[in-house]
Parts: C-alpha cells; sequence; structure tokens
C-alpha cells in the first residue's frame, strides 16, 4: 500500500471530524443562549436524523449511476459551507430549523461517503481502516477542546471554523479514489431491479437486521447516558471525565484493531464488540457509586472501534463493486441513523415509565442477542462473501 494513501486517508477523517468536532458539540449551547427552549432543541435535534435517514441511501445511488463518489462528496462539502457561512450571519431564531434540515440532507452522508473512498484508496490494505480512522477521534477530542475556550470569546466562529474545516476537507478527498472499478465501468449508469437485488442480497438484509439490533442496544444506551449517571448520583465533573476518558481508550484501540481484523473475520470482531458491550452495560448497571459507573462505562473505548469499522468491512464484501457506495449509505441509515432515532424515542419512554436501569438492562439484552446472532451468522458470512462480490448483473 502506498504510503501517500494512508495519509490521505488520514487526513480525510481528520478534517471531517475536525467539522463535527468544532460544530456540533456547541450548536445547542449556542441556539439556547440565545433563548431557545428545550423543547425547540429536542424538535432542532430530530430533524436532521429523520431527513438523513429517507436521504443517505439516495445519495449512495447517485454516486454509483454516476461513478464518481468523490465528486459528489466534494458538492456536498461545498453545500456545508455555503449552509453554514449563511447561518453564520442569520439571526439564532425559527430560520435555523432549515439549517437542522440542510444538515440532516449534505452532512449525514459525508461519512459512508468517505468510508467507501477509503475502502478503495486503500485496497489490499482495507484492514487497517481502524489506524486510518483513529485520526478522527484525535482530531475531535482536540478540536472540542480548543473550540470551548473559542466559543466563550466568539460565539459565530462555530460556523467559521467549520467552513474552512469543511474547505480543507475538500482538498484532502481530491486524492482519494472516488470512481467505480474499472470492469464496471461501462454499466454504471444503469440502475435496474436486477442490480437492486444484487445490492440488497439476502446476507447483507440478515446482517443489516443483526447490526440494527445490536446498534440499537449500544446506541439507546449511549444516548442517556449523561441522564441515567445524573439520576444515580454523578456530578456534572464526572460524567465530563466518563466521556473524555472513553474518547482517549478508542485511539489505541482503533491502531490495534487492524491486527485482529487480519487475524478472524470482521463478523466475529463485530460479534466481539457486542459482548464486550453487554459486559459494560451489566458492570454499569450493577455500579454502586458514579465512580464505577465512570468506570463501566470507559469499556466502551475498546467497544466503539470494534462496533464501527468491521460492519463496514463487511458491507464492502457482501455489495457487488459497483455498487459500494449505495451499501454503505444503506448501512449508516439502517446501522447508525435508523437505532439513533428509534433509540430516542423508546428509550425516553422507557426511562419515564420504568427508570434508566431497566432501559440498560433491555439495551443489555439487545446486544447479548444480537452478539449471539452474529457469531451464528458467521458461517453463512464466510459463504456468500466471494458469491456476492462475483455478482455483476448483466446490462439489458
Amino acid at each position: 500500500m502506498i504510503r501517500s494513501n494512508r495519509f490521505y486517508v488520514s487526513a480525510s477523517y481528520f478534517m471531517l471530524f475536525f467539522c463535527v468536532g468544532s460544530f456540533m458539540p456547541f450548536l445547542s449551547l449556542f441556539l439556547r443562549n440565545h433563548g431557545w427552549s428545550g423543547v425547540q432543541l429536542g424538535l432542532y435535534a430530530s430533524i436532521g436524523p429523520f431527513i438523513a435517514l429517507a436521504t443517505q441511501p439516495l445519495w449512495g445511488l447517485l454516486c454509483d449511476t454516476l461513478g464518481d463518489t468523490k465528486k459528489v462528496y466534494a458538492g456536498l462539502l461545498a453545500g456545508v459551507i455555503i449552509s453554514v457561512l449563511v447561518f453564520a450571519a442569520l439571526p439564532a431564531t425559527g430560520i435555523f430549523f432549515l439549517l437542522a434540515a440542510l444538515l440532516g440532507l449534505l452532512q449525514s452522508p459525508l461519512m459512508p461517503l468517505l468510508d467507501t473512498m477509503a475502502l478503495k484508496t486503500l485496497d489490499a490494505g482495507r484492514s487497517e481502516l481502524g489506524a486510518m480512522r483513529l485520526w478522527g477521534s484525535f482530531s475531535f477530542a482536540v478540536v472540542s477542546s480548543i473550540m470551548g475556550a473559542i466559543f466563550v470569546i466568539s460565539e459565530r466562529s462555530i460556523f467559521l471554523v467549520f467552513a474552512f474545516g469543511a474547505l480543507i476537507a475538500i482538498f484532502f478527498a481530491r486524492h482519494l479514489e472516488g470512481g467505480v472499478p474499472a470492469e464496471a465501468g461501462e454499466a454504471r449508469a444503469r440502475l435496474t431491479w436486477n442490480s437492486l437485488r444484487s445490492v440488497l442480497n439476502r446476507p447483507l438484509m440478515v446482517f443489516l437486521g443483526l447490526v440494527f439490533l445490536l446498534q440499537l442496544g449500544h446506541g439507546m444506551a449511549l444516548s442517556f447516558l449523561s441522564i441515567v449517571m445524573a439520576d444515580r448520583g454523578a456530578s456534572s465533573t464526572i460524567i465530563g471525565y466518563t466521556w473524555s476518558i472513553t474518547a482517549l481508550i478508542e485511539i489505541p484501540v482503533f491502531f490495534l484493531l487492524g491486527r485482529l481484523l487480519r487475524r478472524f473475520s470482521p463478523v466475529l470482531v463485530l460479534a466481539l464488540g457486542g459482548f464486550i458491550t453487554t459486559v459494560r452495560l451489566v458492570c454499569f448497571v450493577a455500579a454502586p457509586t458514579p465512580f464505577f459507573m465512570l468506570l463501566a462505562q470507559n469499556i466502551d473505548g475498546i467497544a466503539f472501534p470494534l462496533l464501527l469499522i468491521p460492519g463496514v468491512l463487511i458491507v464492502h464484501e457482501l455489495v457487488p463493486p459497483r455498487w459500494q457506495t449505495t451499501g454503505q449509505t444503506i448501512y449508516a441509515a439502517v446501522g447508525s441513523t435508523l437505532p439513533r432515532v428509534i433509540g430516542g424515542v423508546w428509550g425516553g419512554r422507557i426511562i419515564d415509565v420504568f427508570g434508566g436501569i431497566a432501559l440498560y438492562t433491555l439495551c443489555g439484552v439487545l446486544t447479548l442477542t444480537a452478539a449471539c446472532a452474529l457469531v451464528l451468522y458467521n458461517r453463512s458470512f464466510q459463504q456468500n462473501r466471494r458469491q456476492v462480490q462475483a455478482i455483476e448483473p448483466a446490462v439489458p
């Protein structure tokens, strides 16, 4: 693998998370400081995921039918730049709900598109994706810390830094591989029923169901972590340490993940992440004090990389080369966006009726069930991965 390829993949993750870390943690605070109520903030937070759920796969289809993921990625970043710069000059009124819709439309597909380009660029070195992705975690941790101090001085600086980071991200993405495979070039613009069937094949659909169950348990618990910890007596300081330490633990795990993926099937690595998550949830429920809750939650720093990278690699194996971007955007919608939407609604209701312990117990049952099912699914995955990769429906 060419060293420069590793650099540009790492730099692309660094800059994309630079954008997210400089903006997303502070936007709700910006709106609250301008008089937004909790109800308004909740509505704002729900708009983006709903739009992302409906549009992410469409962006993938557009990339694959055009045959150039890189141009679509750059176009989406340009749209994000224009959007945030326009809203940087507007008063923080109800018009900002439009910004939520625009970011749900334009920003949400960026990660699966970047994952697709990274896999194509790394090629035979795909197992090293985790080592490249760690630069995203590092960037998020650093820039969010720095922007906290800058935000106190100038609230609207978050818009300008976000736009600046997106501009640099476009530059690095120019050096990634974003086209369709040469053997699929002539047929790339043909979207047919057969081509859709080759993407939504049975092995992929079964996997999407299992990963949805797994990510629902993981994500629902994470979404209400701060609330549950506070209800059980944790101070804001302890809660802050919980989030920051977990992010730091992720970095060496991302670095070492490549070795694990070279020795074991990505399905088994994903299942391992599910088992570790189950242990974390059990320990959290049983933790007698806030300090032990902090220690239990930090286990997620080990589990999260195992839940993130293997899924991208599994989809890469189960989707024909011509439709890789479509597969990754469908995976992002089902394995990330949909659990977040459903988990937010269900999780809040469970906490209100039964409490935080019941929520975390249910999440543990979901992750354990999904992890066991993934172990059983691994054999089917090994049998189908080569067969699916060979499928390229003829052009009518």
